[in-house]
């Protein structure tokens, strides 16, 4: 008897080691899980509050470059740390980048670190609700063959009239689908030329590099990827056309590449991260190329020949073609700028660019018809944004958005028609959305939103 009670009472210890045991493991298993789900939580916490901080650190710099913008900001390169709330900062890099200013926000909440890189433009007026303006001359607007405009329009006080050409009348219903101001002051944005002139003379400088390092000095045999930001900062090297067409090259910015010869990129070349090309003599893109936020430079011409992709900023002094089916992706900028008096913006048929296309004019002129330079959008042409022309303009393609030029024009031969539209067509409702102005608008105040946002690799 006594034997069965100690049997079953050294049962029964061992039983409750047991359950003591599965009770503790139990409990260790959840207080770990605990531990590990609260360490998540607060590195998820952390990893939201420095995103948070690096998007406030891009608001902050927008608003400082509001109050701060007339005193020259935008000339400055910036790296400093701006602070955001309880302590915490956001560091911020800045710096004119084309046509547009580039902001790169990086934040820290303990061991979570997040990077943003926005690239900022302008805000449109109200005045930028217009389909059309034009400067204020004495001569009517005429609208012809198969031209709409779809949109409010700011003319002279002479007004939009229509006219038969060659026996061929107007075929739509109204002269505009919207309201006509007729007006005697002109009412169209001026272009900031102290903006330009700066971008001009500091890419006309970095033609003239004395520092810059040949393109086979950073070649190996084993890669055809070459990363610019592995090497010295603000690297500029020098290149050739036969340098990049020897293989696919993948370059990655950010770089200065500069040019003296003619320069072509193509056979599948690659450039991305914000690499500047510049070029003494004209540049010609294509060939499967594809380009991808980068400025290109040339005092002369630039020619894009359909390349894989394009999105980026040109600038020339004397001419920009964009040949048949080439698509340029917004936020694409386009700028002629020079005194040279018949430069020009061809937009051929069947190409498409979505963002701006600028003419302006270094040196005004007050003589009537004496300037030829214009943007020519050929018929089935598209432009996906606004068209400026500080000169003539040639509309036979499709504005999807807005059209501010001195006056339209085009020849049929023998005869010039000053001020005529033959066939084009402006939607203002299309306008993509959102749409940012470039930098070098002068507006009467000034407020700033990122055109494109992303995070840093």
């Amino acid at each position: 008897m006594l034997n069965r009670i100690a049997e079953e009472r050294g049962s029964a210890l061992i039983t409750a080691i047991v359950i003591s045991l599965v009770l503790t493991m139990t409990i260790m298993v959840v207080l770990l899980f605990s531990a590990r789900q609260t360490r998540f939580i607060h590195q998820k916490a952390d990893y939201l509050q420095a995103r948070y901080n690096a998007e406030s650190g891009i608001a902050k710099s927008l608003r400082q470059l509001e109050r701060l913008w007339d005193e020259g900001i935008w000339r400055q390169q910036l790296n400093e740390a701006i602070p955001i709330a309880f302590g915490d900062s956001a560091n911020i890099v800045q710096y004119p980048w084309g046509g547009y200013i580039a902001v790169k926000s990086h934040a820290v909440k303990k061991h979570q670190a997040f990077t943003l890189n926005a690239l900022v433009g302008l805000k449109p007026p109200p005045i930028f609700r217009h389909a059309l303006m034009i400067s204020p001359t004495a001569y009517p607007l005429i609208v012809t063959g198969d031209t709409r405009l779809y949109g409010d329009v700011l003319v002279g006080r002479a007004g939009v009239k229509k006219e038969a050409l060659r026996g061929q009348p107007y075929s739509g219903d109204n002269l505009v689908y919207g309201s006509i101001t007729r007006l005697q002051t002109d009412p169209r944005p001026q272009i900031d030329k102290v903006y330009l002139d700066y971008l001009y003379a500091a890419y006309t400088a970095g033609l003239s590099s004395l520092s810059s390092i040949n393109f086979e000095q950073m070649v190996t045999d084993t890669s055809t990827f070459i990363d610019f930001s592995k090497h010295a900062s603000g690297q500029v090297i020098a290149i050739s056309s036969e340098q990049l067409t020897r293989k696919r090259w993948r370059l990655k910015g950010p770089a200065v590449l500069i040019a003296d010869q003619p320069l072509t990129i193509e056979s599948g070349v690659t450039l991305s991260n914000h690499i500047t090309v510049l070029c003494k003599k004209g540049i010609t893109l294509g060939g499967a190329a594809r380009l991808k936020d980068v400025i290109i430079f040339s005092p002369d011409s630039i020619r894009l020949s359909d390349p894989a992709f394009f999105q980026g900023q040109l600038f020339a002094g004397r001419k920009i073609v964009i040949t048949e089916s080439t698509q340029l992706t917004y936020p694409s900028l386009a700028v002629t700028y020079n005194a040279d008096p018949e430069a020009t913006i061809h937009i051929h048929s069947g190409a498409e660019l979505s963002g701006t296309a600028v003419l302006a004019v270094r040196e005004e002129t007050n003589s009537p018809g004496a300037g030829k330079g214009k943007i020519i959008l050929e018929r089935s042409a598209i432009l996906n944004g606004l068209l400026y022309s500080e000169s003539l303009t040639t509309l036979a393609g499709q504005v999807n958005g807005i059209v501010i030029t001195d006056r339209f024009h085009f020849y049929l031969s023998p005869t010039d028609y000053y001020n005529w539209i033959k066939d084009g067509k402006v939607y203002r409702e299309r306008l993509p959305q959102p749409f940012v102005l470039p930098v070098f608008f002068q507006l009467p105040e000034k407020h700033f939103l990122t055109v494109s946002m992303d995070t840093a690799p």
